[in-house]
């Protein structure tokens, strides 16, 4: 007996076959989450206030890129605590912009496998110096979870820092100046930078 294959026959085929892989090939599936990492935001620094916002939430993502977009590359000048000059004055004596990547690319890195990182702000204040120019002083506890516990560095420091910020051609703010007060001989900010900037 001879089978004849008929346009129906094929027809039926293909749908049988195809009904097997629908489930598959065209089902819809959730989206993924762009850049892998959804706790990391930031936004426009239009305003000054928003500038400190990309701040705390670069510690809170361990977001290098983010963090140092919060600063003016060509402007930027840090003043350490008074302590921390005191202990580590040849770190201080060049510190610049690339210092800072250098010690948040560290700093991520040692902290990479831990969460809670945070920045807390105190008593904030802005003062309005120009259209183009503002200065923030607040108190600030600084929290990254890092894996150098074992080496007695602090996980947590805290102090007062005085920032000047300021606004480009483009109506978008930064910080130029950034200076940070210790509470007497309480592990500061800076110490902290002097930690993590040897590597």
């Amino acid at each position: 007996m001879r089978l004849t294959i008929t346009p129906l026959l094929i027809l039926i085929a293909l749908t049988l076959l195809g009904s097997s892989f629908s489930c598959s090939l065209f089902e819809t599936r959730d989206p993924e989450d762009p850049g892998g990492n959804s706790g990391i935001i930031f936004r426009q620094p239009d305003r000054a206030e928003v500038v400190m916002e990309n701040l705390q939430n670069a510690i809170r993502g361990m977001s290098q890129q983010n963090y140092l977009q919060s600063l003016n590359q060509e402007l930027y000048e840090y003043n350490a605590s008074q302590p921390a000059q005191a202990e580590n004055p040849d770190v201080w004596s060049t510190w610049s912009y690339e210092n800072e990547q250098i010690f948040f690319n560290n700093l991520s890195a040692e902290a990479s496998n831990f969460e809670g990182h945070q920045l807390q702000l105190f008593d904030g204040v802005y003062e309005i110096i120009s259209n183009e120019e503002q200065q923030f002083t607040a108190s600030y506890t600084i929290t990254v979870n890092h894996n150098r516990t074992s080496q007695n560095v602090p996980t947590v420091a805290t102090g007062e820092i005085i920032l000047r910020l300021q606004s480009d051609e483009n109506g978008l703010w930064y910080i130029t100046t950034w200076n940070d007060i210790a509470n007497g001989d309480v592990f500061s900010w800076s110490d902290l930078k002097a930690i993590f900037v040897r590597g």
